[in-house]
């Protein structure tokens, strides 16, 4: 089995989870079930992720560039 070498991790007021890897953004639920993958925007994986409540969005940065995702 392949590592996923996780980069970064965030958490939104709902308490979903948002762990960053090499093939995108994995999102669980609270109980821990996996949602989904956000595919990375970019080849280089996230080096942070912040959730911005009041705006609802996720913002994904990498060492070159940032990009924010509405949330719902």
């Amino acid at each position: 089995m392949e590592r996923s070498d996780a980069t970064a991790a965030a958490i939104d007021p709902v308490g979903r989870v948002f762990i960053a890897a090499k093939e995108g953004v994995h999102v669980f639920d609270p109980t821990g079930r996996l949602c989904g993958v956000l595919l990375n925007p970019t080849p280089t994986p996230a080096v942070a992720l912040s959730i911005d409540p009041a705006k609802k969005t996720l913002t994904y940065q990498t060492p070159e560039s940032q990009f924010s995702r509405p949330l719902k």
